[in-house]
């Protein structure tokens, strides 16, 4: 869970503010989407609202981010299939994904995550809003909703940059050999692991002691307990 020292929430964390988000109108059904797309992808705010829908091809689970017409870094091409992270994110984004092509009739060249206007014959006063097929300006409406997410969840204000670090952190636990983390890693648009490894998915001072504790009892004559460890990381001297 996220702490007073967290720079970047947990899986745990993500779960719990995407479950407590709002799923009742299009608006609602679309936050959620670019929640559970950054989830699956580390994709950057910039991309994630320049995206159309011909960008994600549902077969092979994979969105290619085109510096064409996707806002990437450094007009970087990358591709990058969803992880496999969790599934209430994949169905919500892949339902979202067969929504628009599906009912709302979008075509490739519309937005995957149109802008809100609000609704024709409704009053301004009342808030009631409508999905248009044009892209977001720019991110900051983005940025905000992320933000007011994990609040809602009682979890700091995240932003969407740091699901990449969160990301890293799982490609961690998960990833059993180099290949695998290349992998992981080109996902994200790295061009090397170098880049991964130095700028994202810190780990936490008390895992850090558990992996070290860990490799003693399976590299050293001597054995710790589950007791002694958990006694072991409780007295820190900070």
């Amino acid at each position: 869970m996220a702490g007073a020292a967290t720079t970047f929430p947990s899986l745990d964390d993500v779960l719990k503010a995407f479950r407590m988000m709002p799923a009742a109108s299009m608006l609602d059904k679309c936050d959620r989407a670019m929640v559970a797309l950054v989830a699956l992808t580390g994709i950057r705010d910039g991309a994630l609202v320049s995206l159309k829908v011909k960008h994600f091809i549902p077969s092979i689970k994979r969105v290619h981010q085109d510096p064409r017409s996707v806002e990437t870094k450094f007009g970087k091409e990358i591709f990058s299939f969803l992880f496999p992270i969790g599934k209430e994110f994949e169905t919500e984004f892949m339902d979202w994904h067969k929504l628009l092509v599906g009912e709302l009739k979008y075509e490739p060249e519309d937005p995957l995550f149109p802008k809100a206007s609000h609704a024709s014959g409704k009053g301004k006063r009342i808030g009631v809003y409508e999905l248009v097929p044009l892209h977001l300006g720019d991110a900051q409406t983005v940025i905000r909703m992320f933000k007011q997410t994990f609040e809602r969840a009682g979890l700091p204000p995240f932003t969407p940059h740091r699901f990449r670090d969160m990301l890293v952190a799982e490609g961690y636990k998960r990833c059993r050999t180099v290949a695998q983390f290349k992998a992981w890693s080109q996902n994200l648009g790295h061009a090397t692991p170098k880049t991964t490894l130095a700028s994202y998915g810190k780990i936490p001072t008390l895992e850090q002691g558990r992996l070290i504790l860990d490799g003693a009892n399976k590299n050293s004559e001597k054995r710790y307990s589950a007791d002694q460890v958990a006694a072991l990381l409780n007295d820190q001297d900070d």
